[in-house]
């Protein structure tokens, strides 16, 4: 019997391997080696090994140089953005990618964790000269990024972050006439010497991380908390008139401060005489301790004058801190925060005035 039996279990295996080589699984490529082929780090240089020590603690890794259109357009859920098309130029030179790295080492991830982060950064975060995009919603219309980032719900695998770009990408059609923007003004560039230039860029990055961390369920919004003493029923009075700022409805007094504009990084004072919900209050809250110092807000708005909006800037700041997030300390910035070398921009005919901020660009 034990031949008979040995045969049996040989005829099973031999027909179990048959079956098993026929319906044999194909390794699943790694998402990696699919997403543009970078090598990473990308240099030895030691912005390099910033870049390499972000991507340790944040799980996002930075690229600056070797991005081509297909890795902008790329797209793994719906298989690319259809309609559209990205226009960019890669980073000029050294320096330029040595910025942004070094901005977003200063500037950025020390105000940041990984808990807050979590689910938040895409797999590539790229930076890129003279980004545009172009969209056949508006058939012949070139929409120019100048803000911080498209990472919209159609592009999962990558940010884009632009700093700097020509005129030529900043230029508005009036009446069929071209009339051309200051290039750094209009691209929000961080500017040597210029610390509120680096401070709007920093507000607009860490704007972007903390709202998208809030949409993710990483930060809570403690609407019931916060809410208290707030009246969302009653009409504000929005006018900036003397009898205006004596009424009680009056927007500060009653706690409203506005918020910050994401794209220009300015603050709006509230628009409509409906108040805003307790979730839209909070996020103004939370923008504007980013946006303007203590000090700074002390001077707009007196909490002599405005105690209850005082009280409420204390508790949104406090709370921040919960989630080991210190806005007052994105607001003030890195002591140290102005980056050299400043990269070198494109240069046309020079001017005769070498005062001119604007000479040598091409107008």
């Amino acid at each position: 019997m034990k031949p008979i039996y040995n045969v049996w279990i040989l005829l099973f295996c031999l027909t179990f391997s048959s079956c098993y080589d026929e319906d044999i699984i194909e390794p699943t490529p790694d998402p990696l080696a699919l997403a543009g082929g970078f090598e990473f780090p990308q240099g030895d240089s030691p912005w390099d090994n910033d870049a390499m020590e972000i991507y340790k603690n944040f799980g996002v890794k930075l690229i600056y140089k070797n991005i081509t259109e297909k890795d902008l357009n790329k797209n793994w859920t719906n298989g690319g953005l259809g309609n559209s098309s990205k226009i960019f130029e890669n980073c000029l030179n050294d320096e330029m990618g040595a910025f942004y790295i070094t901005f977003m080492k200063n500037h950025v991830f020390p105000y940041l964790n990984r808990e807050v982060t979590d689910r938040v950064f895409p797999m590539y975060w790229y930076f890129v000269y003279n980004y545009s995009s172009y969209s056949s919603m508006v058939p012949g219309m070139l929409e120019f990024y100048v803000a911080l980032l498209d990472h919209d719900e159609n592009q999962t695998d990558c940010w884009i972050t632009c700093f700097w770009g020509d005129v030529a990408h900043c230029s508005n059609i009036v009446y069929g006439t071209m009339i051309p923007n200051e290039p750094l003004t209009e691209w929000k560039s961080p500017i040597a010497g210029n610390k509120d230039s680096y401070t709007i860029r920093r507000f607009k990055v860490i704007d972007e991380v903390i709202r998208t961390a809030i949409t993710r369920g990483n930060i809570i919004i403690p609407e019931e908390e916060f809410d208290a003493g707030f009246d969302h029923s009653t009409p504000l009075v929005t006018t900036e008139y003397s009898e205006s700022k004596a009424d009680a409805n009056y927007y500060l007094k009653r706690g409203y401060p506005g918020n910050v504009n994401s794209h220009s990084a300015n603050y709006t004072s509230p628009r409509s005489t409906n108040p805003p919900t307790a979730k839209e209050t909070f996020i103004g809250y939370l923008q504007i301790a980013m946006r303007f110092t203590k000090e700074e807000r002390e001077t707009m708005w007196p909490s002599a004058t405005y105690p209850f909006l005082s009280t409420k800037f204390d508790f949104v700041t406090n709370y921040l801190k919960k989630y080991n997030i210190d806005l007052e300390a994105i607001a003030q910035g890195p002591e140290d925060w102005d980056i050299k070398p400043y990269p070198e921009l494109p240069e046309t005919d020079e001017g005769d005035d070498n005062d001119d901020p604007w000479a040598g660009w091409d107008w």
